[in-house]
Order: C-alpha cells, then structure tokens, then sequence
C-alpha cells in the first residue's frame, strides 16, 4: 500500500501556478481516450467511429448522420460495417450481433453467436453467416439487402470470398461409425449449394482440408488435403472453379515436375492476380536422424556460413536458414513448374500473364559480402525458362504494366529507371531525360545509398508510367522515345513542397485514366505545412492547390524522415457511391479529430475530442539556428502550455535523426516506454527540444555519427541557452536506441548538459561491429553509416566508441538496457556501466526482467517514474530519490521501490 501511497503523490504533484490545469499524471494517461478508425455508408449519408476508453475501459461507438442532427451512441460496442443499401448498421457487443435500422431506429439482434463472418470488400455490408452456441454447428446466412436466410448443418468452418460471390463450408457429418467430412461451394446470391469434395471413414476422417484460397474474382478455390500414406502423411493440392461438378485433384507429390523428394507443403498457396496459376511451396525430406546422446555437442562455425551457427538454432531469428522452392501450375492443369530454388525469391509477388521475376536473394543472407549483387530473371510460368534482367546490389523496385508488356526496375549504380519489353527482351532507359535525382534525398543524405522514391502508377494501354522525383511527379514513356513530362510542373521543388498520389494503391492495383484528376498529399519541408492539392493529366501547368495549412491532414512515408513517436495520418475514406470524404486533422495543440469534406477546400466538423484541454498541454515552434559548422539546422521546441517568459526553465534534448516533421503531429501522453514522452515532461515545467540531425557517411566526410550530433545537438545547446527563459545550468539530454548512442557519445564530449539519460544505446562500435547478431551490415551501410569496414577505418570506429573515452564524463548518467534486447546487445550498457563505475562517475543502470529494446506498460510506468526523478534532481533540484541515494539491494527487487525522496541532504 506505501508503494502505491508514493507513486500516487509523484504522479499528482502539483506545479507552481497549475491552478487551473494539471500536469500529466498516470492518472490522466489511463482515462485518455482517442478515436477509433471510421467508416462512411455508400451514399454518404451516415459516417460512424468509436470513442476508445470512454467511459475508461470501455469504447463508446458513435453512429451519426453527416447532414443533420442524428446521432446515436452505445457503450461497448464494436462497429462491423453498413449495409450496402446504407439503412442498417452491423455491431457487435459481447456475445451479440445488432442490426440497426438507421431510418427507423429499429433494432434487432441475434444472442449467442459463437462465430460470424462476412466479405472484406465488395461483398461487404450484403452477407453476413454466423454460428450461435445455441445451435451448435448450425449455420445461418443472411442476405443484409433482401432478409433472405439459408440455414446448413454440421458446419466446421465457414469462410467468404473478398467479394462476396461465394460462401465455402466445410462440414462433418457423422452417422452409426461412418464419418463424412465435405466441402460444400455456397453460390450467391443463387444459395445454389455445390458439394465440391467429400471423404466418407470409419469412425473420423482420415483426410483433413484447409488452406482455401479463392483467387481475385472469387470464381475459383485452391485448397489443400491432407492424407494419410501408410507411412505419415501427404499433402494435395485441389482446384475447383464455378460451373464443375467437383473439385479435382490437381498436384500430389508425384506430380511430373516436382523433383526427387520434394514434397508440397502447407503453406504457400494462392492464385497469380490474374488468377490462371496456382503458386505453392515445396520443401526436402525432414531430417528425422536423433542426436547420439553419447556424442560431443559442438557447434562448426566456418568462414562459408551465409548465416550464423547462433542464428541457425535461434528459432526466433530473422536469419535462420534459407527459403523454400516456390512451385506453380496452370489452374487447368498441366506440368509443375518449380520456379524458385535455394536462396531464390519472387520479387514482391510480380506476375504478369505468363511470367514472375525473381532474384537470387544474397541481400537476406549476407549482404555485407563483397559483390553481394542480385540477379534478376524472368521466368517462364509455361516452362520454367529463365532470362536474365539485370544484376543489382541489393533489392530494387520492379513493377510490371497494367497488360504485362513491361517490366520497370530502378538501377541504383546509374539512378535511373529502366523498361524491360518482355515480348522483345529489349531495355530502354526511360528516366534518361530527368535531370533531376530520383533516389530518396533523405536517405542519400545520411547514409549514401540510392533508394528511389517510387513508382506513382501505370497508364492503361502500356505506354507510359508515372514516377516521383522528391518533389514532383513525372510521366515517362515505355520506350523512351519521348521526353519525360513533369507533369507537376516543377511547382514541388520551387516551393520545397513534396507531392504524392493519396492513392498509393493505384500503382498495382489499376492503371491510371487520363480523364481522372490525381488527388495529391503536399508536405512542405521548410515549414512543415501539409494538405492537398489537384492535377489534371489533360492540362498542362502547375497542380491546383485544394487545401494547405500548419496541420497534419494526410502524409506518406516518403514525404518525410523517420519519426520515432509513431505519429499516424489516415488516408481519406471516401463513400462508394458519392463524392463524400472523411479526412482525419490535427495539430500539435488539437487531438486527432475528423472531418467531411466533398472538394478538399471545406471542412465540416464530424467529431470533437479535445482531452488536452483538461491538462497543462504544449505549443510548438519550429526553430532555425547555425550549427558548429555554420550550416542552417531545425528543430522543434515544445513549451509548456502556461509558459512564463519571465521565468527560467530546464530544458531536456531528444533526438533520433530528424524530427522536425512532427512540428503539427499531437502526440498522446504516455509512459515512457523508449523515447522519452515529451507531453508529459513539458506539462511538467520542462522545455524539450528535438533538433534534426544532419548525418553523413563517415567514411566521405571523415564524420561519424557522434560527431555530426554533436554539431547538431551542442550548437542547439549553445543557441537556446542564450534564451532569457532558458535556464543554461539545467540541461539535459535523452536519447533511445540509435539515440542512446548518441546520448553516449555526447557525454563523453561535452560538459554543457548537468544530467544525460540513455536507454538500450552503444557505446563500444567494435565489440558491436563482432558481435554474433552480425551487425557488421549495419554498422557499415546502415543506420551505423561508416562507409567502411573496421579494417579499412578503425579510426572512424574508436572515434566513435564512448567506452574509450569514459574518463571524459562528468554528466550524471542514467542507463536502461535489457538482457532480452535483441537490437542493441545488453552487453552495449553493461561495458559503458562498469567503465563509469571503475571511474568513479555518476551512473546507474536500470535492468527490467522480461524486457527488451522496448519497455511494456508496467516496466514504462516504472521507468518514466525513476526519469522524471532522475531529470527532477539534476534539472530541478528535487530531493534525490533514495533508488539513486542508496540504491535497492538484489534481495529487495519487487519489494523496495526505493520511490521515496531523500530529505537527509545527501548527494547521490
């Protein structure tokens, strides 16, 4: 009870002049409540979203009308669609489905369901099956439009196609000491009832069926039958199409095409898009030799080991072994064909017509390896043959035409697109006449690899594309006879304004028409702004701006650098049949909220949750300053909603890359659970500040990665210490992961900030660059940017190793780092705590059982608990919290918090 005694008093501690509006407290995290995904009827007329923890624990779902003053609320429960003739909701609460007459307000129900399902597009909001426990393995089917129902018997499993043309079910029927198991296909919405398989025992099945995969039209069915061979088991591939009498047996493990003692597999098993192959997996005989338990246990690590002996026994790593060989037959039958085999991938499910891509897959095993480069075919889906494409280092973009003429990939030494004409084998340049880089400009930046931003969509017909730039958007010609066209005019990059299409889906799904204007997302990288704009692909010009403001309205990933705080956009949700639209908006000082808009200019309100304005919230401002070497840099400073310029407030530093893109994100008060929680520190009387980070390869700049956060991080220091408001004796700095790091290297460096706290950093470059999670990747090409071995730079990798240079500490220094992260070794924490420890210095270590690289909520309670404490002491001259004065013995974890403050004037 003393415990939660303590923890209540620090979590409500009240600030000077908070007499209106609290600080963020544990409290007000656990009744915060937020907004769940929306959806919108077909005519636009009714839009609904629930309220997440409200009342706290509960949802509340909100069904309202988008032109008058209807609305209906009903706590605890869970929104499954409208009807597609938008005059009932479909919800679930507890063990019960509601149906809801919108017009009326009449209300049905069904009790009881043990199981329901319904189609995931189309066929959504028309069919609905469901099994109650009343009734066993009884089915019903209900046509949501019509009221027509269908009831079937002795029902196992039960599954719709996306579309909603077929309901498929599998049955059990058993009578005297004879079992019959049956597959059933469901016609809609004829109810036609087809008994496509069945398998009649003695006494149970001896054949089991699963995997059912319907292809994209919902007109055919895959599936997979398991059966017993005298000796265990075999697996078989079956086929059904509408129209058959049955399914017929279409690949068993003696199929002509599949090699020696290949068998097929579980897994695996879908359609081609254009639905005339079946893709399966094959897999080599189990090893089922017993190890001697005489023998000697050694593990063999060669120099040849593509993968690891520690990864090949971990079950859990993502580099374990390799791949398994991917198979294919027509859908009508014919010869196996194996398409992939060893280390061969397809090259993101690319299928055209008659073919897939694949690529020998060296960047998963090693690709730290020298000439680690991958090669391209296509292959034959007829007869397996193969043509070379091209040969890459690493993976590449490939994308194939709306008619599968062409087939697109980026080439990352030239950073060019090339079209591949599959009828022809021919290769043209089509990017050839963009003068302007097409690789990622954030990623180039930091860490020199050349990753394009993308393929925007195809036209139909297979004669053009269009592809992004960083800023606009450019239409090329397949046979790059003709000069790319920017079809945005240039308008992005004049006025630093990225453009993307809002439908990112187009690029795969359909091809582009002409007489449809491109809905586009702007994100200005100067000022943060963000909204819409318009083009049409029939007029020359810039693109037509809808809306643009310091808000968040919609963003894609390219448009900005990495956030660590998570911060989700959503993308429009549009009504099927109108020109209604719900767009999610926010700004750093309004919560998430949505609106209805029909042209992009207006908005009407549709929701209004502020829980902000219960607690002492924060502002933003985007700041500019000159760095150490007289380059111009950004950041976001976060002040106190009740901030006195006549005061003097400590200021604590978070950074991670660059973050300044977050400038009208809100973020939700939370725990601590990595990243320091940057609401809940300025609601306290803190000002936190998150510079950008201007990374390079340090093996061309000769700057590491400490290096350049120290131009960063110190010239943000040096600049806002000079504020009347800043107290320049009161900084602090905080960092995560690849932040810890930096907060590692920064205290080894500089003596301007009075308290650093890092959780799961590095601190020795070296040990990391050996250790066994084979990490020299990383360190070399990725988020480690040196640009070069050990060998080739050891000095690039002491420079920018902290453990060596402890003796140069004198900040106080918090360390969490957990046994069970698998990012960043524990071992990284430990050294730079027995360095400081042997020292002398300041520093504890915090070490959570259980934990990894990210704290759960009971350890992230703990954790933003002992920060605050922590930042308290040294930044506010709070009383030291006696975990830091005496320390918590072993014996006493779980028992002693040590919480309590230290009022005996000890110093820690």
């Amino acid at each position: 009870m003393k415990r939660f005694l303590l923890l209540f008093v620090l979590m409500s501690y009240k600030l000077p002049g908070f007499a209106q509006k609290m600080p963020i407290d544990s409290s007000i995290i656990a009744k915060w409540p937020t907004l769940g995904t929306p959806m919108i009827s077909n005519d636009g007329n009714y839009a609904l979203y629930t309220v997440n923890n409200l009342p706290i624990g509960y949802n509340t779902l909100v069904i309202k009308s988008t032109y008058s003053n209807w609305e209906k609320e009903i706590v605890g429960a869970e929104p499954l669609f409208f009807t597609n003739d938008n005059k009932q909701v479909i919800y679930k609460a507890s063990d019960t489905l509601f149906f809801l007459d919108i017009g009326t307000g009449k209300l049905s129900f069904i009790s009881n369901i043990s199981s329901f399902r319904f189609p995931t597009q189309s066929g959504k909001g028309e069919w609905l099956a469901l099994q109650s426990k009343n009734n066993g393995e009884d089915l019903i089917l209900l046509n949501l439009i019509s009221g027509n129902k269908q009831h079937f018997d002795s029902v196992k499993d039960y599954s719709f196609d996306n579309n909603g043309k077929a309901l498929l079910l599998k049955t059990l029927f058993k009578h005297d000491t004879i079992s019959t198991s049956s597959l059933k296909w469901v016609s809609l919405p004829e109810f036609k009832v087809t008994t496509i398989w069945s398998d009649k025992s003695q006494f149970q099945a001896t054949e089991t069926i699963g995997n059912f995969t319907f292809d994209t039209a919902g007109t055919q069915l895959a599936f997979i039958v398991n059966s017993t061979n005298g000796h265990g088991f075999d697996n078989t591939i079956w086929y059904y199409r509408i129209g058959m009498d049955k399914a017929v047996l279409r690949v068993n493990n003696q199929s002509a095409g599949i090699k020696s003692q290949l068998t097929i597999t579980n897994t695996g098993l879908r359609f081609s898009k254009n639905g005339n192959w079946i893709y399966f997996q094959l897999e080599p005989p189990i090893d089922n030799r017993k190890p001697d338990l005489n023998a000697v246990k050694v593990n063999i690590w060669s120099y040849k080991d593509k993968v690891l002996q520690s990864n090949q026994l971990n079950p859990f790593s993502p580099k374990k072994s390799g791949f398994l060989p991917m198979a294919v037959i027509n859908a009508d039958g014919g010869h196996v064909i194996q398409i992939t085999e060893g280390d061969e991938v397809i090259v993101y499910n690319c299928e055209g017509d008659n073919f897939t891509v694949i690529t020998d897959n060296k960047l998963v095993t090693g690709y730290w390896w020298d000439n680690a480069f991958n090669s391209y075919y296509l292959v034959s889906l007829k007869d397996g043959s193969r043509k070379f494409i091209t040969k890459e280092n690493g993976y590449t973009i490939f994308s194939v035409s709306p008619q599968s003429k062409y087939i697109v990939y980026y080439n990352k030494k030239q950073k060019k697109y090339f079209s591949y004409d599959v009828g022809s084998d021919k290769t043209h340049n089509i990017s050839q006449g963009i003068s302007v880089p097409l690789d990622d400009e954030y990623a180039r930046r930091s860490k020199g690899e050349s990753n394009p931003i993308g393929i925007a969509g195809w036209f139909n017909q297979d004669v053009s594309l269009l592809l992004y730039d960083n800023y606009d958007i450019w239409e090329v010609d397949l046979k790059a006879q003709k000069l790319p066209i920017n079809i945005t005019n240039g308008y992005g990059r004049i006025h630093n304004i990225k453009f993307r299409l809002v439908d990112e889906s187009i690029r795969e799904s359909k091809a582009l028409q002409r007489t449809e204007p491109l809905l586009l997302t702007a994100f200005n990288t100067k000022n943060k702004n963000n909204g819409f704009y318009q083009k049409s692909l029939e007029k020359r010009g810039d693109p037509e701006l809808l809306t643009m403001g310091p808000f968040l309205l919609y963003q894609v990933n390219s448009q900005i650098p990495n956030s660590i705080y998570g911060v989700e956009s959503m993308k429009p949700l549009k009504a099927l049949n109108t020109n209604c639209w719900i767009v999610k908006r926010m700004t750093s000082i309004q919560a998430p909220n949505y609106f209805l808009t029909n042209d992009f200019k207006t908005y009407t309100s549709l929701t209004d949750l502020q829980p902000q304005k219960n607690c002492n919230w924060l502002t933003t401002e985007l700041v500019n300053w000159e760095q150490l070497d007289g380059s111009i840099c950004q950041g976001i400073l976060y002040k106190p909603e009740n901030f006195d310029p006549n005061k003097k407030y400590p200021i604590i530093f978070e950074y991670y890359e660059q973050l300044s893109s977050n400038l009208n994100a809100f973020l939700k008060p939370e725990f601590t659970s990595a990243y320091i929680n940057i609401p809940w520190f300025v609601s306290r009387g803190y000002l936190v500040f998150t510079p950008d980070i201007h990374l390079s390869l340090a093996a061309k700049t000769n700057k590491t990665n400490g290096e350049n956060a120290y131009n960063s991080i110190v010239s943000a220091a040096k600049y806002l210490s000079k504020k009347p408001w800043v107290n320049s004796t009161k900084m602090g700095i905080n960092g995560h992961s690849f932040g810890g790091g930096l907060t590692n290297y920064l205290v080894t460096h500089t003596r301007i900030f009075s308290a650093a706290a890092e959780a799961a950093g590095g601190s020795d470059l070296v040990s990391s660059y050996l250790d066994v999670l084979d990490r020299q990747s990383g360190a070399e090409n990725g988020q480690g940017r040196m640009g070069a071995t050990l060998w080739q730079r050891p000095d690039l990798y002491l420079r920018g190793s902290a453990v060596l240079s402890a003796d140069k500490v004198t900040t106080p220094l918090l360390i969490m780092h957990n046994k069970a992260d698998i990012a960043v070794p524990w071992s990284q924490g430990v050294a730079l705590y027995m360095a400081l420890r042997r020292l002398g210095k300041k520093v504890w270590m915090l070490q959570y059982d259980d934990e990894g690289h990210v704290l759960n909520r009971k350890a992230a309670e703990d954790y933003t608990i002992r920060l605050t404490q922590f930042f308290d002491h040294y930044l506010k001259d709070f009383p030291v919290a006696k975990w830091m004065s005496e320390g918590v013995p072993a014996k006493l974890k779980g028992i002693e918090s040590g919480y309590d403050l230290d009022y005996s004037g000890r110093m820690p």
